[in-house]
């Protein structure tokens, strides 16, 4: 069976109740104060937020370019081509800091 992707799960209410209910409750938690956290914020703040905490993670040691082609390989196929070339072109910016 073909796991179901952000835009399929957003066009089918069953599928969103399902994957909510096989996910872990602590991380539920943690997705759910995140998104509390951000909601409402600009896509320029998302951004510039984004970018900040990559930069500081970078700094730390804890994000490198691997990982920002395996986040950009996991997500690519979940969107639109529009919001790939968006996605493509932040990971290029993140990857020459």
């Amino acid at each position: 069976m073909k796991r179901p992707d952000l835009r399929s799960m957003k066009q089918n209410p069953e599928l969103m109740r399902q994957a909510s209910e096989a996910a872990n409750p602590e991380t539920m938690a943690v997705l759910q104060n995140t998104f509390m956290q951000y909601q409402g914020k600009s896509e320029t703040e998302l951004i510039d937020e984004l970018m900040r905490k990559a930069s500081i993670q970078r700094q730390k040691g804890m994000l490198n370019n691997a990982q920002l082609e395996t986040l950009s390989n996991m997500l690519g196929p979940m969107l639109t081509r529009e919001q790939q070339q968006r996605m493509y072109a932040l990971i290029d910016e993140l990857k020459k800091e």
